[in-house]
């Protein structure tokens, strides 16, 4: 997963706010490269599980949309420096995916920010074909320009 330096500096600002409590937010970006993202607080039930707001997330794609920003995935954060998707975290993934599977060949980022420590662990998905989704660790690449 590549993506600026700044932005992942400003995504682990965000992160740090709420050290307590997992929080998301959406990816966008511009020629495989995530250049920014939107916060989502969510709409947690308890300190310890991210519920994303769908209406904030779809707003957001939605109004990149016209400037041509890609939706690249979602990132949530984990408690006690948790680097491994949950199997909460690998059945939204495959729905998400799913979802656009007739997108074939379609590719979305799912990272983790470990919390206290703030480090990001990113994973990526794609769609097979026939409903195979697979879910795989990433290497994050930090570019300072696209």
């Amino acid at each position: 997963m590549k993506i600026l330096t700044s932005t992942y500096e400003d995504i682990l600002t965000y992160a740090q706010q709420t050290p307590d409590r997992e929080t998301g937010a959406v990816l966008g970006g511009r020629n495989g490269i995530v250049t920014m993202f939107v916060a989502d607080p969510g709409k947690a039930s308890s300190a310890f599980h991210y519920v994303p707001d769908i209406e904030r997330i779809n707003d957001a794609i939605t109004s990149w949309f016209d400037e041509g920003i890609e939706f690249m995935g979602l990132l949530h954060t984990h408690l006690w420096e948790r680097s491994l998707l949950s199997e909460g975290d690998r059945k939204y993934i495959t729905q998400i995916m799913r979802a656009n599977e007739e997108t074939q060949g379609l590719v979305l980022y799912f990272p983790i920010i470990t919390l206290p420590n703030t480090t990001m662990i990113a994973y990526r998905a794609g769609n097979v074909k026939a409903g195979q989704v697979t879910i795989e660790r990433e290497t994050v690449e930090y570019v300072d320009s696209i």
